[in-house]
């Protein structure tokens, strides 16, 4: 057993948010000897985020390698990614383009559910408490932290990691004077293999 095995191995671990990256964690936490718990608030069934997820060709194989994804998990790899200026031609579905530049890169493109459903997959349905919403998270005395969730339950745990997302119950206690600002980002319009 490795130090970081020896040192989390019997760690109450509460995972708030149950999507990826909640998913995700919990994996790591609980193969390492955690007793994780995750908290998700949403009530159904998670279903697709946007039109799709690129994932860098390495994070993918360390995903596989760890087991965190099957080796047949759906997806295509692409090559390059088009910038692409359109323009109308009056048609109302219809657009001619023209190739600004290609950018090399190196991508796994999936879809959102395809991913979360390998990660969720991975954790145990006991350990996965869909409908919990966690409001607030406090730290105690004794080297604990409170997890207060909206049915007005406390649970104590000896760490809690915040997935959260955008408006993450963490970030708001930890960081309370940051808003969200959009950093600008530029998707582009399609991937070539």
């Amino acid at each position: 057993m490795s130090r970081t095995q020896t040192v989390a191995f019997g760690a109450k671990v509460a995972v708030v948010g149950g999507s990826i990256a909640g998913c995700a964690a919990a994996i790591a936490l609980q193969r390492i000897g955690c007793e994780v718990t995750v908290y998700e608030r949403s009530t159904g069934q998670l279903v697709d985020r946007g039109a799709g997820l690129g994932i860098p060709l390495s994070l993918l194989q360390t995903l596989v390698a760890r087991d965190l994804v099957d080796a047949d998990m759906v997806h295509f790899e692409a090559t390059k990614c088009p910038f692409v200026l359109r323009s109308d031609d009056g048609e109302r579905d219809a657009f001619q383009g023209r190739i600004l530049w290609e950018q090399p890169i190196a991508v796994a493109v999936t879809n959102w559910s395809v991913l979360y459903r390998q990660l969720r997959s991975r954790v145990p349905d006991g350990h996965y408490h869909q409908g919990h919403e966690v409001i607030d998270i406090r730290e105690t005395g004794d080297e604990a932290v409170s997890v207060h969730l909206s049915d007005g339950r406390i649970v104590e745990f000896d760490l809690v990691v915040c997935a959260d997302g955008q408006h993450s119950v963490g970030r708001r206690l930890l960081f309370p004077d940051q808003s969200l600002q959009y950093v600008g980002y530029i998707y582009p319009l399609a991937w070539s293999r």
